[in-house]
């Protein structure tokens, strides 16, 4: 499923498109459905490219998961009786 981001010029609504149709309220009815977008004036709708987060660890994870591997194991000595 593609996440396909639009913004209506006439009302300043961003519309996000995850599965279910998805319409502005003002006079353009800018609407996305799917793969298709569609709007009384197509001039007044402009497609929004957001960048893909990384998928990898950040700084603070690499920092964290470094010093937890540093780590030492404590043996612990029961008395037996």
């Amino acid at each position: 499923m593609t996440n396909i981001s639009i913004q209506c010029l006439q009302c300043g609504v961003e519309l996000n498109y995850d599965g279910k149709p998805v319409f502005c309220g003002c006079p353009n009815a800018a609407s996305v459905r799917s793969d298709v977008i569609t709007a009384m004036d197509l001039d007044l709708v402009t497609y929004i490219t957001k960048k893909e987060s990384k998928q990898g660890f950040t700084r603070q994870d690499l920092a964290f998961q470094e010093e937890r591997r540093n780590r030492k194991v404590r043996k612990l000595n029961f008395e037996e009786r």
